[in-house]
């Protein structure tokens, strides 16, 4: 299942990336089948990703450890569903 994250942080993108690229090559590489990250603006990011399990993700990003760190770096996220569309 493809995703889109829009997500806005607070701190500096350097930190922002970092955390989410050790993050998707860490415990998350366990469901996460290849990324995009891409910053948007000064202060908002997209990231494409091409998930194995999107239970697995949902129960990943609520847990306490990884809501604390977003929490610390602003970060707020917007999660949608992606489908190819034929033409």
């Amino acid at each position: 299942m493809k995703i889109c994250i829009e997500a806005s942080f607070n701190c500096s993108w350097e930190e922002v990336e970092a955390s989410v690229k050790a993050d998707l090559s860490g415990e998350a590489a366990d469901f996460v089948d290849g990324y995009s990250l891409l910053k948007e603006t000064e202060k908002t990011f997209i990231l494409i990703c091409n998930l194995k399990s999107f239970d697995a993700f949902i129960k990943w990003i609520h847990k306490p450890n990884v809501q604390e760190v977003y929490n610390s770096m602003g970060v707020k996220l917007k999660i949608y569903s992606m489908s190819l569309m034929e033409r």
